[in-house]
């Protein structure tokens, strides 16, 4: 045992000295970084400089547990739109095509091509970015590394990851980046088309909505499965899938009208994807559990008690949690057995093929049985 305590004291001991030693060397290449290009360095990551007199900010951001180091630099620039620059992926180029999303376009059909810009201000977006110069600037920051570029209203910034702060190839391109951020944030427009010629105010609204409706049905799809527990029904799988009958059409259609409120924007596609990825399980969960309850809440049929001998009992575990169930004999035809959830204490006390329970039941409203109680006792 005490061998076994000096071991994890020896171990932990090891990752701190690691952890410490890493951090060492990561704050003594951030100073190195702040002397080269004639900054200042502070212990929070963050480096100040300034490079052809417009000052900017470095912060460095540690790996995390799927993510690489980055360093975020940004030049101070006040605008009254905001936009974000990423490489263009297929899907990006996809939903273009077919005219699901509407992107803003530069005319410069290399950077259109190469580039995807997301923004809820076109108008905007489109004079910043007429013209060669901020192009090139844009193209030139990704060249240095940058997954991004960001104009969020107060900077103009960009990520570079991964970053490696101890890589002089990498330092390097700190001073590169922030050279064509400063490009960026110059002679930034103040006039420009409005951005209600391009549908953006009701654009935002219909996203609202639909987002609304998204987190609405996930979070009900939980609350309505819960409440379903109090009307256990002995066939879980047949309620499910009759349930579908009615979920699935639902689903579909609230699919469709989504994609037809959210389609003309720039972010259209992600939109629909983060919906999709909420409206499906919490749709099918809602059209599940609001069958339970309405089986069970709905149902006006008669108790039926069963007095049944308990075959077997086990537990299951699961991250945080311990269920306990229970095996009994089947008052069904053709069943030889039903299963229910035990609380612990009566899990304790049962004695498989000595104790016997005693089940209480319902014909259920949709036709599915469900207890309505059930209790242990000695054989």
């Amino acid at each position: 045992m005490e061998i076994s305590v000096v071991v994890m004291g020896l171990v932990v001991v090891a990752v701190i000295a690691v952890l410490v030693t890493q951090s060492t060397i990561v704050i003594r290449a951030l100073k190195g970084l702040a002397v080269k290009q004639g900054g200042v360095f502070n212990f929070t990551g963050t480096v100040q400089a300034a490079v052809d007199g417009i000052p900017y900010t470095c912060r460095y951001v540690p790996s995390g547990k799927n993510s690489p180091p980055k360093m975020i630099v940004q030049v101070s620039c006040s605008s009254p739109g905001q936009l974000t620059v990423t490489r263009e992926s297929r899907i990006d180029s996809f939903f273009k095509k077919i005219g699901f999303s509407a992107e803003v376009q530069t005319g410069d059909k290399e950077f259109d091509d190469a580039f995807y810009v997301l923004t809820d201000t076109p108008g905007f977006a489109s004079a910043y970015l007429r013209g060669p110069s901020r192009c090139r600037a844009v193209e030139n920051c990704f060249g240095a590394g940058s997954t991004y570029v960001k104009l969020d209203g107060k900077n103009v910034s960009a990520q570079l990851s991964p970053f490696h702060a101890n890589n002089p190839e990498h330092q390097e391109r700190v001073l590169a980046c922030a050279r064509h951020l400063a490009v960026l944030s110059k002679d930034i427009p103040v006039s420009f088309e409005s951005d209600s010629l391009f549908g953006a105010p009701q654009a935002k609204a219909k996203r609202a909505i639909v987002l609304t409706a998204a987190v609405g049905s996930f979070n009900l799809g939980f609350v309505s499965l819960i409440w379903a527990q109090q009307y256990p029904v002995l066939d879980a799988g047949p309620l499910f899938f009759k349930s579908l009958k009615t979920s699935v059409p639902v689903l579909l259609a609230v699919l469709f009208l989504a994609a037809m409120l959210l389609r003309g924007r720039s972010s259209s596609h992600r939109d629909f994807f983060i919906s999709v990825f909420m409206l499906i399980p919490g749709l099918i969960l809602l059209g599940f559990g609001s069958a339970g309850v309405l089986n069970g809440r709905n149902d006006m049929t008669e108790n039926q008690d069963h007095f049944v001998r308990v075959l077997s009992k086990y537990k299951t575990h699961s991250k945080n949690s311990t269920t306990y169930h229970a095996l009994i004999e089947s008052w069904r035809h053709g069943r030889s057995q039903e299963h229910v959830t035990v609380p612990w204490r009566e899990y304790r006390s049962i004695a498989p093929g000595q104790s016997r329970m005693r089940v209480t039941t319902r014909r259920g409203f949709l036709g599915f049985e469900w207890i309505v109680s059930r209790q242990a006792s000695e054989g």
